[in-house]
């Protein structure tokens, strides 16, 4: 009885290391594509990302350094009066991985794990997430994305066990400032 016992929870936990895995990357990033301004499209909304609008996400390379620069912007609008919000962080990709997993650190020794599981191949949008499916963001390089090109990416996350249905889209309405 134990040992049946065991072979399922051993069956389970294969099972369920398979679902993770199947939450493939891209191949292969160029970081000297991928660097620059994008803008969030959608994502799975939390933490400091509530109520943003007109949210940007700037990567750039430090000379001399193992890691990027990671500057988010985002305006919010509460209680009638607009606030830009902004983190900054640091991109360390992870060894092995073509560039395509990394971890963001905002404060010593907290970090988020990130990859990217969606890339164009002109590198015009992206989709980055956490390898447990906890945060997704759609990202674009102009504040609006073509509908039939969102529809193309909401195809192939679902394809990648993401809901859709938990995308917030990001307003990128600016013209107030």
């Amino acid at each position: 009885m134990k040992t049946i016992t065991l072979i399922i929870l051993l069956a389970i936990c294969l099972i369920s290391h398979a679902q993770h895995q199947s939450l493939l990357t891209v191949s292969h990033v160029e970081l000297d594509k991928y660097l620059g301004r994008w803008y969030d499209i959608a994502s799975y909304t939390a933490g400091i990302q509530e109520d943003c609008r007109c949210t940007t996400i700037d990567y750039e390379a430090v000379p001399g350094k193992k890691y990027i620069r990671m500057n988010k912007r985002c305006v919010k609008f509460r209680s009638g009066k607009f606030k830009m919000s902004r983190a900054t962080g640091k991109a360390f990709f992870m060894k092995g991985s073509e560039n395509t997993q990394f971890k963001i650190r905002n404060h010593w020794p907290m970090h988020k794990d990130y990859c990217i599981v969606g890339l164009a191949n002109d590198y015009s949008w992206s989709v980055e997430c956490h390898p447990k499916q906890k945060y997704l963001r759609i990202l674009y390089r102009e504040a609006f994305m073509p509908t039939q090109t969102y529809n193309q990416i909401l195809s192939i996350i679902e394809e990648k066990g993401f809901d859709p249905d938990r995308l917030v889209k990001t307003s990128q309405h600016c013209d107030i400032f």
